[in-house]
């Protein structure tokens, strides 16, 4: 018996994407319901989804509502069994999607699967998936541990590599929302994505969650998405992403820390993780000068990482929104 991308519905949520939402929306099934929800483009993202996919939903908001709210309000109007949450600046072909919902078909355990990130240059590290961000797993990848022996399960942190064991199915903690394949039942379960931030840490919260359910969470390394991290909308500036990491501290403060000195101990270890990692690169970058620049960024960025946990304010308690 066949496998039926019918049963899918495809959620989009588009800010100033008509540089690539195009090749987002070509590889799609045809036969699998396109929503796509624009968060006040001044582009023409709207235009360009109707061009190449006459048949998508359109729901033009009337202010950037941010992510989760988006992707909410598209789930809201889907009709399949199956929620393909997908970026815009994401590319995932119609037998990546036929492995995922083999998987969940085969093992009804299975409430969430997402399939291998890669971007067009094959360049992707750090995966967008792997364990709670506990201190242990957070510590392990802070300081890198767990990159520098990333076929160690034991090791395992917070994300896996591109070098880690993925030579099977693996069941984790979380997967990122980029390319997420969720059973309509868990997401009605769970009420969908929390808004309690206009972007990042929303998928992690709702996997963790989802595994409180007693669902399982996979990545299926026999399914490929392509994901051009970032190229989601034109305004992106160059400067270093912060907010995830002060997202997550929030997320381990509000739901998962025992105590407020827990959460003094996840943002110290964690900005000490980044910090020592910096006068790595720092000192890489002295021992060897023909690395300099790329040491210098990642000085930069890992000092960026520090400053922004460490003024992070003291999280409050979450309550579903």
């Amino acid at each position: 018996m066949g496998i039926d991308t019918s049963s899918v519905s495809v959620l989009i949520v588009t800010y100033n994407s008509d540089h690539v939402v195009e090749d987002c929306l070509l590889p799609l099934p045809s036969d699998s319901e396109v929503l796509v929800v624009d968060n006040l483009s001044t582009d023409l993202s709207i235009e360009k989804v109707t061009q190449v996919r006459p048949q998508a939903i359109v729901i033009a908001n009337s202010s950037n509502a941010g992510f989760a709210r988006a992707v909410n309000l598209a789930a809201e109007h889907a009709h399949g069994d199956y929620l393909l949450l997908l970026n815009p600046d994401a590319r995932i072909e119609e037998n990546a999607i036929v492995t995922l919902l083999r998987d969940m078909e085969t093992d009804p355990s299975i409430g969430i699967a997402a399939p291998l990130m890669t971007d067009s240059h094959g360049a992707f590290k750090v995966l967008g998936a792997g364990f709670a961000p506990t201190i242990k797993n957070m510590a392990l990848h802070g300081f890198g541990i767990s990159r520098v022996a990333p076929r160690n399960q034991k090791l395992e942190g917070h994300h896996l590599y591109r070098d880690s064991n993925l030579d099977s199915v693996r069941e984790l903690d979380w997967v990122s929302g980029g390319c997420m394949l969720v059973r309509r039942s868990v997401w009605e379960a769970l009420g969908g994505l929390t808004t309690r931030w206009f972007m990042y840490a929303e998928d992690v919260e709702f996997c963790l969650r989802a595994r409180q359910l007693g669902t399982k969470v996979i990545l299926d390394p026999g399914a490929i998405a392509v994901h051009d991290f970032g190229g989601s909308s034109k305004d992106v500036a160059g400067s270093t992403n912060t907010v995830w990491i002060v997202n997550l501290y929030d997320l381990y403060c509000s739901t998962m820390a025992s105590s407020r000195v827990a959460c003094l101990v996840w943002k110290w270890t964690v900005a000490s993780g980044f910090l020592i990692r910096a006068a790595a690169f720092r000192l890489q970058g002295i021992v060897r000068p023909s690395a300099r620049r790329s040491a210098d960024a990642n000085v930069s960025r890992y000092r960026a990482f520090a400053t922004a946990l460490l003024r992070a304010a003291p999280a409050r308690r979450a309550t579903r929104t």
